[in-house]
């Protein structure tokens, strides 16, 4: 009996501590279905922020091998194409596929840039996102690879690719939905002003569902700046985010924001608030303004 007591204690510790892994691990976004049999499973290396090409291509041959529902990897055919025929083949009519954006690039050089930006963001997102292979994402998401193995894999994939700015920079911002705190190996090796601009790159993407407590607790992660211009950058972003928080959680968002540590952060989301509601309720925005007041007042203790 006694034997029997202790199982059952160590059984209700060892749910107990799961509840709390799953307590504690990101949110996983709404309406991101997983599918099991579309994804990578690989075993985990002790991660190296240096880039492994060798050690991708290892991760490529046994993807190649393996076999999900009868079939081994399809290669998609513009993946053994050079990015360069891709960029004059893709962009040839300009009326039809450049962006305004890219119509008022007039030097060559960053036209081709931005060019070589749109097709390595479209073609890292289908691999990621298991539109042309397994799921890696789905692989990051349950802790079967790591944000290393993933940027090794596409490296070895896609050489043309791994030698472009927007290669790291889209592998983090797809990854950072997922699980942010494990995506950051992939900034180790970044010199600080670029790993600042990626993190706010990722926030600018992330997806609606990623919430408001995730959304400030990664902001956190960015040291606030009186730079003007990385400034602007952050209220640009507080103001898109703040408005469809607002949309999805209205008055719980409102308290969520109060209740965030003293600075900026908070005060100009409580500014964007007070103004959204101006129109619709007035006497909210009032109270939110003296509000505001009282916790700078507070602050200064």
């Amino acid at each position: 009996m006694a034997k029997a007591r202790s199982a059952l204690v160590h059984l209700a510790l060892g749910l107990a501590g799961w509840g709390i892994a799953t307590l504690l691990s990101p949110l996983v976004p709404v309406g991101k279905k997983d599918h099991a049999e579309e994804s990578a499973t690989l075993p985990s290396k002790t991660p190296r922020p240096r880039l492994d090409v060798p050690g991708g291509r290892q991760i490529l041959a046994r993807l190649m091998t393996r076999r999900d529902s009868g079939e081994a990897l399809q290669r998609p055919e513009w993946e053994t194409a050079s990015l360069d025929a891709r960029i004059e083949e893709e962009f040839e009519d300009r009326d039809v596929h450049e962006t305004a954006t890219l119509k008022r690039i007039t030097d060559p050089e960053k036209a081709y840039l931005a060019k070589a930006d749109i097709l390595v963001s479209r073609d890292l997102d289908s691999l990621i996102n298991g539109k042309n292979g397994p799921d890696l994402a789905y692989a990051f998401r349950h802790g079967r690879m790591d944000a290393l193995e993933i940027r090794d894999l596409l490296a070895a994939r896609l050489p043309d690719h791994a030698t472009h700015p927007a290669f790291l920079r889209t592998i983090y911002r797809e990854l950072v939905d997922h699980d942010p705190l494990r995506a950051e190996v992939l900034l180790e090796d970044v010199p600080q002003p670029k790993a600042i601009q990626m993190k706010y790159d990722a926030l600018d993407h992330i997806a609606e569902d990623f919430g408001p407590e995730q959304y400030f607790r990664f902001l956190a992660s960015i040291p606030y700046s009186e730079d003007p211009t990385e400034s602007r950058q952050r209220r640009r972003l507080h103001r898109k985010k703040a408005v469809i928080y607002l949309s999805l959680y209205e008055s719980d968002f409102t308290r969520f924001v109060e209740q965030q540590a003293p600075g900026p952060d908070r005060d100009f989301n409580l500014e964007i608030i007070a103004k959204a509601h101006e129109t619709s309720s007035p006497a909210e925005a009032v109270r939110v303004r003296r509000l505001t007041k009282v916790l700078q007042g507070l602050d200064g203790d």
